[in-house]
């Protein structure tokens, strides 16, 4: 009986609900029709405008922006060449011929409009200005450009006579008058470049008194002159004088004549602006405007008639809401009321059943998640009080990370500058002092070098406990990076202290460290300062312990330095590695080791790079990364380059001939030799005069190429389409992005020993990997993976399908003798390393090895992606 009367209640619910909105209905069709009528009165009048006022208003924007462009063109065109950047005249005459076809364009799409006489005189005048100022301007240009032509042949010509002077041992000699004349010209040239890059301008103060210098002192020096060098050079010296002085007065003409039409085209180019605006856009403004005032009229009317309709609307929709306001709004009181004690936490709360049968239901549905909610509350409480444990363990975590160095434990750059900045703050207030100790590994890098960086980790490891060992809690020890640790103390009272610390932590090292089932003996280096006196925060005093340590080093490692104020140590070292360096490019002191690259799915070498070394006076070797930093200090990387190519030809020309026909050499190129305008005909030269095809070279570069402009990238494509080989370098190390793999023409992409390091033991090194090989492989491009080390990275890479492989593993650097005595024994190398590499797949207990199932799953999951 109950169920009977709940479904009459709902039909008698629905009736009326059904009634009302059939009279909704009838009402909103009634208003929709007058509504409609006077929508299509606004309609068709803001068509009429449309028609009429639009097209000149897009036409006189179309116009001005035109005006805009041919402007933009020329002052674009002259702000560059105010900065010194490249600027091709047929390329800008192109462009503003292209941007006068578009003012062109414009005027005959304004049909509608006569444009006035003055609006038209100036738009035709404007492109004719434009190029003629363009034109002047290239002229100036071209006078600056035949300046510093003239000037560098005056500074060759004296050079080759003499003027730079003869070395004779550690001496320069050279004749006074020669002399004399390489100053004046040096000082002319110091003057062309006052004004910034010779394609900027030629300051006009200090030009002709230079030139009057170098004029004065030919006149002084000629009787000797025209005796050595002779009457013809004296000749050529002063024709490239007159020259130059004629260029310089050209440019600074031109350069008047083109700052005074720049004002009036700008002013002309702002008249026609505002023309178009007042003659053309405004007036069809005004016309739109009317015609809005109009559709708001109709406008009004309709909202009028939608009140109407609204009113009739709302006294339907008011009865039906009383008739069936009873029977729904009480349940709904009651759910509303339940849910908002349920949201204040009363999990118990339950709502009474009753109302219409849908109203019921949610009452139902309420009382069964309130339920649900009581149960998930008590849940909740227990993994919140279980995350909140792993919140406080996590962030001690973290902060551990983040004050600690994470392969030694040791405390990090970080938390030493905090602490010797607050120790120093206490130092300034009670008159003590506070000692740090810069302690550098010598030789460290030769030995990680020699013995693989994963032992290199294991002997910093050990250093780091050797200093724990001696000093405990006395002191905070700390690593600043790579082989640097520091070990610093509050409340020091004298240097001889400091000393007395210093000699302990040389005397420590005396004692052979031992790393696995080695014994090592590693000598150091050590730096001291004291805060305040030697600096006033962790910065000046850091700095002032390195003088301190470079100094130790250049007295012959091994030892403690104490920091003074005449401590040079830094500038003494750089300045005795450049001359060295010097002579080094001199006396044939530099030469090529060679380490191959080997294709895992064909098992043979595939390229061997050329790496530059250096045989310093004292017979030792030296890696590039010893001098390469000194080179590009002394702008001699690109002429290290050029000999490196040229060198790396030769012996792959000796090579073919003699022991390995199908040789092919990987040579590293700088971004500069790219700027160099013949760096191409030097390649082709280089191949030509060895006898060499293109596709025997391949050229590694780094992506800072980039930076280096669009020439590079053309230059790029010239080489690739000649047959030669372009390798990016070291992708996934410092700022590396896929940019570079889309705007440079590359075959191969070399990959940074960095992002092989960890392939094998990290499933996110994993999948990175595999994610970047296939990308490349998709992109048509080969894989090189560097810094490979280990037997199981070797395993893992081959996984992957056609990657090349370099790295200690597979063969070190070395002269191309001995890589051509180990050719055919390398293949069974790296096969036998390969199967080293491989870990069994079933433990004994019939599980799966827990390594491979986690580079497995990672695999996985990546390709599903």
């Amino acid at each position: 009986m109950s169920t009977d009367t709940d479904n009459a209640r709902r039909s008698s619910l629905a009736a009326w609900l059904a009634g009302g909105a059939l009279a909704v209905v009838i009402v909103l069709l009634g208003g929709n029709r007058l509504i409609q009528q006077r929508a299509e009165e606004s309609a068709a009048k803001i068509v009429q405008i449309h028609a009429e006022a639009d097209p000149i208003v897009r036409g006189s924007a179309d116009l001005g922006a035109a005006v805009q462009d041919i402007a933009n063109v020329v002052t674009s065109a002259l702000q560059a060449t105010a900065a010194a950047e490249n600027v091709a005249p047929a390329r800008v005459l192109a462009d503003l011929g292209a941007a006068e076809q578009n003012l062109i364009a414009a005027r005959a799409a304004l049909t509608k409009v006569q444009v006035s006489a003055p609006l038209a005189a100036l738009l035709d005048a404007l492109p004719a200005e434009g190029a003629a100022m363009l034109r002047e301007d290239f002229e100036r240009r071209a006078a600056v450009t035949a300046y510093s032509r003239a000037v560098s042949r005056l500074r060759e010509r004296v050079s080759s006579a003499g003027g730079d002077g003869i070395w004779v041992g550690d001496q320069n000699v050279a004749r006074r008058s020669l002399m004399e004349l390489a100053a004046a010209v040096n000082d002319l040239q110091s003057a062309a470049m006052a004004g910034g890059s010779a394609a900027i301008d030629l300051p006009a103060s200090s030009l002709p008194r230079a030139e009057q210098q170098l004029r004065a002192a030919l006149r002084t020096h000629s009787a000797e002159l025209l005796r050595s060098p002779g009457a013809a050079w004296m000749e050529l010296m002063r024709d490239d004088l007159a020259r130059a002085e004629r260029a310089r007065k050209s440019a600074q003409q031109r350069r008047a004549e083109v700052q005074d039409a720049t004002g009036a085209f700008l002013g002309r180019v702002s008249e026609a602006a505002t023309r178009v605006r007042s003659e053309l856009a405004e007036p069809a403004r005004r016309q739109i405007a009317a015609g809005a005032t109009r559709a708001q009229e109709i406008a009004r009317d309709a909202n009028e008639a939608v009140a109407k309709v609204s009113i009739g609307v709302l006294s339907v929709v008011l009865l039906v809401f009383a008739i069936t306001g009873y029977g729904v709004v009480t349940p709904i009181r009651r759910l509303r009321e339940g849910t908002r004690r349920l949201a204040e936490g009363g999990l118990a709360t339950r709502v009474a059943r009753g109302g219409p049968g849908e109203l019921d239901e949610l009452a139902q549905s309420f009382n069964a998640m309130a339920d649900a909610l009581g149960k998930a509350e008590a849940q909740l409480r227990a993994e919140h009080s279980k995350l909140e444990e792993r919140v406080v363990e996590r962030t001690a975590q973290m902060r551990h990370l983040a004050m600690h160095d994470p392969l030694t434990g040791l405390p990090n750059r970080r938390q030493l500058f905090e602490e010797l900045n607050a120790a120093i703050d206490v130092a300034n207030g009670t008159d003590t002092l506070v000692a740090l100790l810069v302690i550098d590994l010598d030789d460290f890098k030769t030995s990680n070098d020699s013995l693989g960086h994963a032992f290199g980790d294991r002997v910093l490891k050990a250093v780091a406990a050797h200093l724990r060992e001696e000093f405990g809690d006395e002191a905070l020890i700390a690593r600043l990076g790579g082989d640097e640790f520091t070990i610093s103390k509050a409340h020091v009272q004298s240097a001889a202290e400091v000393d007395a610390m210093a000699a302990r932590v040389v005397a420590k090292f005396q004692q052979p460290i031992q790393v696995g089932d080695r014994e090592l003996l590693i000598s150091a280096s050590v730096g001291s300062a004291l805060a305040p006196e030697h600096g006033a925060d962790t910065e000046a005093l850091l700095q002032s312990a390195d003088a301190a340590l470079f100094r130790a080093k250049a007295l012959g490692r091994n030892r403690h330095h104490a920091y003074s104020p005449s401590l040079l140590a830094a500038s003494d070292r750089k300045f005795r590695t450049e001359q060295a360096l010097r002579r080094a490019v001199a006396d044939d002191s530099l030469l090529l080791h060679f380490q191959p690259e080997v294709s895992l799915s064909r098992g043979r070498v595939t390229v061997a790079e050329a790496l530059m070394r250096w045989r310093r006076p004292d017979g030792t070797i030296a890696t590039a990364g010893e001098f390469i930093g000194f080179a590009a200090e002394m702008d001699l990387l690109t002429e290290l380059n050029i000999w490196a190519l040229d060198a790396a030809l030769a012996t792959l020309a000796k090579q073919r001939e003699a022991r390995w026909p199908d040789m092919r050499v990987a040579v590293n190129v700088s971004s500069r030799q790219f700027m160099l305008a013949d760096f191409i005909g030097r390649v082709e030269s280089a191949l030509r005069r060895h006898d060499l095809t293109p596709d025997c070279l391949e050229l590694e570069l780094t992506e800072d190429v980039l930076q280096t402009g669009r020439g590079t990238i053309d230059a790029l494509q010239t080489l690739r389409s000649m047959g030669i080989t372009i390798a990016l370098d070291d992708f996934g190390a410092g700022f590396s992005s896929l940019a570079s793999i889309e705007r440079l023409p590359l075959s191969r992409v070399k990959f940074d020993r960095s992002l092989i390091a960890a392939v094998d033991e990290n499933e996110r090194s994993a999948a990175i990997v595999t994610s970047m090989v296939r990308l490349c492989h998709d992109l048509g491009l080969a894989v090189t993976a560097e810094g490979v080390e280990r037997p199981a990275q070797l395993a893992m890479l081959a996984g992957f399908g056609g990657v090349d492989v370099q790295g200690y593993l597979i063969a070190r650097p070395q002269p191309i003798e001995d890589l051509v005595a180990q050719l055919p024994t390398l293949g069974d190398r790296v096969r036998g390393e390969l199967a080293k590499g491989q870990p069994p797949l079933i433990r004994a207990d019939g599980s799966e090895d827990e390594q491979i199932t986690r580079i497995r799953g990672a695999l996985e999951r990546q390709l599903r992606r």
